[in-house]
């Protein structure tokens, strides 16, 4: 169980080369369209969701699955810094919310 918590409380995501990081975005990309009408994107449940998912099954599956998770932790990640940015109106999170309250701009 400690191990379980420590892997969600600090998933550690490496590429062994370009191929990996290439592979790891594509997944992150299908994690966004997938997971989308289920938890949404870019809220702070969607990047809990997604990195403790990560977290629970990083290290399984050889480097397919180190590739996989690394891409859900990335996508969660990414959540969570459009979580802080919009809160702190600045990047895109600033530039959705302009859209939102400013349909013409």
């Amino acid at each position: 169980m400690a191990e379980i918590l420590k892997s969600v409380t600090n998933p550690q995501v490496s590429g062994s080369g370009l191929i990996d990081i290439a592979g790891m975005l594509v997944v992150k990309r299908l994690v966004d369209a997938v997971s989308m009408p289920y938890i949404g994107n870019n809220n702070l449940v969607s990047a809990v969701a997604k990195t403790a998912l990560g977290g629970v099954f990083h290290g399984k599956g050889g480097r397919i699955g180190h590739i996989v998770t690394g891409g859900v932790v990335l996508d969660g990640v990414d959540d969570l810094a459009g979580v802080v940015m919009g809160k702190l109106n600045i990047g895109r999170g600033a530039a959705a919310q302009t859209a939102a309250v400013n349909p013409g701009l």
